[in-house]
């Protein structure tokens, strides 16, 4: 898959000064003489800031607030740490400069074989757990990273909103053998990197809905234009902060039998940090895709690709139906819905596209139990001889539907995988029948379906955009 990266490059100089925190260890056997290497940033910028630009990021998603280096010896034994600041960073270039940025401090190093490790905006427990460990921990220690952390955006109580960046990491260690001469071919080495997150926005066809005549032919009802919103379920919060091969890109909750519940989080609170519920627009009414309203997810794969163990979108919207089922006390017979607003009401399906449809009335039986409505509803099930199962409460006429976000056919590995610095754009081009009533996952210990419920087109740009279009069923 054609993927763009941020690219550190990291230059040696010749000063062993540097106003940043430095943290070397005693050098040993593995170390040579000492020396010093010079940092530079490359990366695409957001698009409104510069000429070379990543034309879906925002600024904040580019934004760098914090850098450390991590130096290991040939044998992967912890070297040493540096840390910079953006004040360590001096302004860019113009032309094929124009997105390089230059640390003006020295950075220690030895001669010998190393390889370095760069982390941006990294959060500082996860920092200070690396130092002194191998650079094996790097693919094999799971990391816990919050959706704050993940994202970069904290709103503390009583304090104002804090800043601190997107989490991004060295897509793989680079290796060279220092030499004494810092201008040798050998010290000008470059580290890529990828942020951990994924990004992921939902917008719908300007044709998704008919007119409302059109709509109850279809549905038995219409669905509320302005009432479609997503956000995103079962995020990860463990992963590795070195990224797999591409045949199956394993996390720590890979394997078959290795999940765990409380390892995933429902992002529908706390809309500040890029969690909480979003509104969809139509695809005529974004004007810029990149400062389109996204949600975030860290990187999430399985072996068993159940239902339980991916991370999917949730959409929602409210139906209105068209008519309602009365019973005159020897037929049931229909009435035209009054309402012409989303309201409680039930559902029974006599067949996957026949419905029939009960107002929620607010009135119980003589016993106090059961709303007469649901009465209605079961009498009219066991009169047409289906089951009471088939009995469905649509609160406030909600209807839920989950997008699975990598159809990924090239890779099988990693089909419906969600992985980092993919930013997955979808847009719903058809709704073929009424959602579930209830946003919690129907069969989660299910595989992941593979049929029309989505179909996907994807094509990779910037965030490595994967586009997709989705039939809601």
């Amino acid at each position: 898959m054609k993927t763009k990266y941020f690219v550190l490059a990291a230059l040696v100089s010749v000063s062993l000064f540097a106003s940043c925190n430095k943290e070397n260890s005693k050098f040993e056997n593995e170390e040579g003489e000492p020396t010093s290497m010079k940092l530079s940033i490359s990366f695409p910028r957001a698009a409104s800031t510069r000429a070379t630009y990543d034309p879906n990021a925002k600024e904040n998603e580019t934004k760098i607030y914090r850098i450390d280096v991590f130096i290991y010896t040939a044998s992967g034994a912890f070297s040493s740490h540096s840390e910079l600041l953006p004040t360590d960073l001096k302004a860019p270039g113009k032309g094929d400069n124009a997105d390089v940025y230059e640390v003006t401090d020295m950075i220690p190093v030895t001669t010998g074989t190393k390889t370095i490790f760069v982390g941006l905006n990294m959060p500082a427990s996860i920092v200070d757990n690396l130092k002194n460990k191998p650079a094996s921990a790097l693919a094999t220690t799971a990391q816990t990273l919050t959706h704050e952390q993940l994202t970069g955006y904290e709103r503390p109580l009583w304090f104002p909103e804090r800043h601190t960046g997107f989490a991004m990491f060295s897509k793989e260690g680079v290796t060279s053998k220092f030499v004494k001469d810092e201008n040798a071919p050998a010290n000008n080495i470059t580290v890529t990197c990828q942020r951990l997150a994924a990004k992921i926005t939902v917008e719908k066809a300007s044709s998704l809905l008919p007119s409302e005549a059109e709509q109850k032919e279809i549905y038995g009802g219409f669905f509320m234009k302005n009432t479609f919103f997503y956000y995103v379920f079962n995020n990860n919060t463990r992963m590795y902060l070195l990224q797999g091969a591409p045949e199956a890109r394993k996390d720590p909750n890979w394997a078959i039998g290795s999940y765990v519940e409380g390892d995933f989080t429902s992002l529908t609170t706390e809309p500040e940090t890029n969690g909480g519920m979003s509104f969809i627009k139509s695809t005529d009414e974004i004007d810029n895709i990149a400062l389109y309203d996204a949600r975030y997810a860290a990187e999430n794969t399985s072996e068993g690709k159940l239902k339980k163990e991916a991370t999917c979108v949730v959409v929602m919207a409210q139906f209105v139906p068209s008519k309602f089922t009365k019973f005159d006390g020897a037929d049931f017979y229909q009435i035209d819905n009054p309402k012409a607003h989303p309201n409680p009401f039930y559902m029974v399906s006599l067949s996957p596209v026949e419905h029939y449809f009960f107002d929620w009335i607010n009135r119980y039986d003589e016993f106090g139990l059961e709303d007469l409505s649901l009465v209605l509803a079961k009498q009219f099930a066991d009169a047409k001889g289906v089951p009471r199962e088939n009995i469905k409460f649509y609160n406030g006429g909600l209807n839920y539907w989950d997008i699975y976000l990598n159809k990924n056919p090239n890779h099988p590995a990693n089909r419906w995988d969600v992985l980092r610095n993919d930013y997955y754009r979808c847009t719903i081009t058809k709704i073929k029948s009424i959602g579930r009533p209830v946003p919690d996952l129907p069969d989660p210990d299910a595989p992941i379906e593979t049929d029309t419920k989505i179909e996907v087109s994807i094509e990779v740009l910037d965030w490595s955009v994967v586009g997709k279009n989705i039939e809601l069923e």
